[in-house]
């Protein structure tokens, strides 16, 4: 009976190499995949870091190529009126934008308060929602582009 016993039990220990080897496996495998995880969450990371970087360098070529070429405009002029008509156009245009802007805005509120209404209250409502997003808009233009950026991105 002994001897079965030993028999039986050398038979079985001679899986347990086996066995143990097989254990040790799926814990390395185990192991991999969390690492090849956390590599994919890393990568994921670096690569919106790569796209933001690039966004950003793309806004600065921007700029650059913008101010390279209105510098090259005003070198390839030789008249000083010209270069200064040039130069002019976009604040003149803001500047007729803003006139007729205060104006219908002005008439608006004229109208309001032939009707009837609290002059506080015209005020209040010919600022509405649309005149501060243009008015925000035309400020932000001028002043850069990357409130606009910001505003855009926390749109989406």
């Amino acid at each position: 009976m002994l001897s079965l016993f030993g028999s039986l039990l050398g038979f079985g220990t001679s899986f347990l190499p086996s066995i143990l080897s097989f254990l040790e496996q799926g814990q390395k495998n185990r192991h991999q995949l969390k690492l090849l995880d956390a590599q994919a969450k890393h990568a994921e990371v670096l690569s919106k870091l790569k796209v933001e970087e690039l966004d950003a360098q793309a806004d600065v070529s921007e700029a650059e190529n913008i101010y390279k070429h209105a510098t090259e405009l005003a070198k390839a002029n030789k008249s000083s009126f010209v270069s200064a008509l040039q130069a002019s156009v976009r604040p003149v245009i803001t500047y007729f934008f803003f006139v007729v802007f205060g104006l219908i805005k002005g008439l608006a509120v004229y109208v309001a308060i032939q009707e009837g209404d609290d002059a506080y209250q015209a005020i209040i409502n010919s600022w509405d929602e649309e005149s501060k997003i243009l008015f925000s808009t035309i400020i932000s233009f001028w002043f850069g582009q990357r409130g606009m950026k910001a505003i855009r991105k926390a749109m989406k």
